[in-house]
């Protein structure tokens, strides 16, 4: 444990390194093309707003870069306001590039905002294996409809030997408004294997075939730049079956103990604090997000129950291309029905076991990069990247702070910049507590 803590310690320290120096590279790139400003006034000097001008936009209507902006013509606007307008641009995901030029003076200043445009109708074809299991997905996803920064997506999936689906309409600022919109319609089956959590290697204890009709409806409202609350709806229909189970269940022979069938509807609140910036295929920022929600059992055969969930990101660029980059999740729910475990496992939370390997009612889990910018270009980048994943998963509050497992390892990232989000991401990863036979693992976007 104590070599874990002291490399986690160590890539902290790094990632504060000479991060007043590179923070230089994440400002908005602001140009004066105007005598006017040759003094370089402060960056609490005001520029009214005379005229505001949109160069590089096909499919991008400019209302939705307005609302981004958040100032018209007519308004006053500092710098930092400027600087902050360039990062909620970068933020939608949708532009390759961003830049200001700013002409006149302060008292009459005319903005150009110049934009490069990233494809955004994107096909969606995943092929991933973490775990031991594979993962494949088919579909499509837009998330600038009709130029209106709207996300709508379709896609079918297959894990294991199930099908699912979901659909989704997702809108992160409704006009110029502070609200947002996320609607999911989902339709999922899911192989659940239960492992021993008192062996050391990957043991099968239960299995069973889960599935689940579920809708969820969310209302953001941003309160300032790095304030964001959350209130939601969901409902999960919850089936289960004996019928299908994974072959290492099959193989130990375990009798499949079928958790009880539900149907849940869960009020929420949850809290986001923080920015992220992305700029050069770089991130810089943090977020920290934590919320709760209480699960109505219409089955009164189940207790009705509360869950809560904390999730921080923290990204620091450092010298040589290099970045620092951290995930932390935690989270507790106060029932033992099977279905609300968490499930931690090698597809998409800890490198190098099996996917679900480990369940419990309570949970931390760190996940730590250090990626490095090997080879760039306009169409393709290469990040190798080194990584430590840490978890505690367990049924006992009193069990909480200790330490279920660890892996450590590497891979490579292979990015295509002119496609929105669109990341290879290859690694192997060796346990360093527990053992496993699922090293390696594959997929699309970053694995946080």
């Amino acid at each position: 444990m104590r070599i874990y803590i002291f490399i986690f310690l160590f890539f902290s320290f790094v990632s504060g390194f000479n991060s007043a120096a590179l923070s230089e590279s994440f400002e908005s790139s602001i140009q004066f093309e105007s005598d006017a400003f040759a003094a370089a006034p402060p960056t609490s000097s005001l520029y009214t707003m005379a005229d505001i001008q949109v160069d590089g936009l096909k499919r991008t209507k400019i209302s939705t870069i307005m609302n981004e902006l958040e100032f018209s013509v007519g308004d006053s606007v500092s710098k930092k306001k400027l600087n902050q307008a360039v990062k909620n641009l970068r933020g939608t995901g949708l532009f390759a590039d961003v830049s200001f030029i700013l002409s006149g003076n302060n008292a009459r200043t005319s903005l150009k905002v110049l934009i490069k445009e990233r494809w955004t109708t994107i096909p969606i074809l995943k092929f991933s294996s973490g775990g031991g299991v594979l993962h494949t997905a088919v579909g499509v996803f837009d998330p600038n409809v009709l130029g209106h920064n709207l996300e709508v997506g379709l896609q079918y999936e297959r894990l294991a030997n199930t099908n699912s689906g979901v659909a989704w309409i997702r809108k992160n600022r409704i006009g110029n408004t502070p609200y947002g919109l996320d609607l999911q319609f989902w339709l999922t089956n899911r192989i659940r294997t239960k492992y021993d959590p008192q062996a050391n290697e990957a043991v099968p204890d239960n299995g069973f075939l889960h599935k689940r009709n579920k809708f969820y409806l969310g209302v953001s409202r941003r309160f300032a730049t790095k304030l964001k609350a959350v209130v939601s709806y969901e409902y999960n229909g919850d089936d289960f079956s004996d019928a299908v189970v994974s072959q290492e269940v099959e193989d130990a022979g375990v009798l499949s103990v079928l958790p009880p069938i539900t149907k849940t509807h869960f009020a929420g609140i949850g809290i986001e604090y923080g920015e992220i910036d992305t700029k050069d295929n770089r991130s810089k920022g943090y977020s920290l997000y934590g919320g709760f929600r209480y699960g109505f059992v219409a089955d009164k055969t189940v207790e009705n129950f509360l869950e809560g969930n904390i999730r921080l990101l923290y990204f620091q660029p450092l010298p040589m291309q290099l970045t620092f980059a951290q995930r932390f999740l935690a989270g507790s729910t106060s029932t033992s029905v099977e279905q609300y475990l968490f499930y931690l496992g090698g597809l998409d939370r800890i490198r190098g076991f099996s996917d679900n390997r480990f369940s419990g009612r309570y949970y931390w889990l760190s996940n730590t990069e250090l990626r490095y910018l090997a080879y760039t270009h306009d169409w393709v980048v290469l990040e190798p990247t080194a990584f430590i994943d840490v978890v505690n998963n367990v049924m006992s509050e009193r069990d909480y702070f200790g330490l279920t497992a660890a892996s450590a390892g590497a891979g490579l990232r292979v990015i295509l910049p002119k496609l929105y989000r669109f990341v290879l991401r290859f690694d192997y990863a060796q346990p360093l507590k527990r053992t496993d036979t699922q090293k390696f693992s594959f997929g699309v976007q970053q694995f946080f």
